[in-house]
């Protein structure tokens, strides 16, 4: 999208009656752009970015690395295009040329759905304890292989409150506690919070509810 500013690059993961948790950015800054999912990956098409110029460009995004990576360009710029995807195949309709021109044309792209191409899941987590909490909520964190691993708490805007752990951990089941604190050491009000849990090639997320 755009703010004051121009156009932005944010990515959030959101929640209804939640919030949001901040994901990697956009590859460049642009609003107007396209964007469905397929094959478990999400695509980014066209746009304009923030030197005015209307784009070819397209990015997929991969949930599970917290990754974007770059797909094969459009035949010509867009912006304000419609995207939808069926049966893995993406469609693309409607929107704005570079030269100014509203094209009739639809365009598809086609999903590669390999396995080799989509990354496997490594971590798993599981409550240990009642959800909602009040004074503390216990959850495990399984790992199939060893991993640079961060656990850490968010609240419902996407702000970091405090980190669990961040470590080399080994390979199976690791068990975790939070009391409801910040990093100083501060209790948190009641109010619903994201535990994330990112490796080098996995993110989870797990919500959490406390109470009084």
């Amino acid at each position: 999208g755009y703010s004051t500013f121009g156009p932005l690059a944010d990515v959030e993961f959101y929640e209804p009656d939640m919030g949001g948790v901040m994901l990697a950015d956009l590859p460049e800054s642009r609003g107007g752009l396209a964007g469905t999912s397929a094959a478990g990956l999400v695509y980014a098409i066209g746009g304009r970015n923030s030197s005015n110029e209307i784009l070819d460009r397209v990015d997929i995004y991969n949930p599970v690395l917290d990754e974007w990576m770059s797909g094969q360009a459009l035949p010509e710029p867009r912006e304000g295009a419609a995207a939808v995807s069926v049966d893995n195949t993406i469609y693309l309709f409607g929107g704005v040329t570079e030269a100014g021109i509203f094209p009739t044309t639809s365009l598809s792209l086609n999903v590669s759905t390999s396995n080799e191409e989509l990354p496997v899941q490594t971590v798993e987590i599981e409550l240990r304890s009642a959800n909602p909490f009040r004074s503390e909520i216990v959850f495990s964190v399984a790992i199939t292989e060893p991993s640079s691993t961060t656990v850490s708490v968010y609240d419902a805007l996407g702000r970091q409150l405090a980190v669990l752990a961040d470590d080399v951990l080994p390979a199976g089941s690791h068990v975790f506690q939070w009391d409801g604190t910040n990093s100083n050491g501060g209790q948190l009000p009641a109010g619903t919070y994201l535990i994330s849990v990112r490796t080098p090639d996995s993110v989870e997320l797990l919500r959490v509810t406390r109470i009084q």
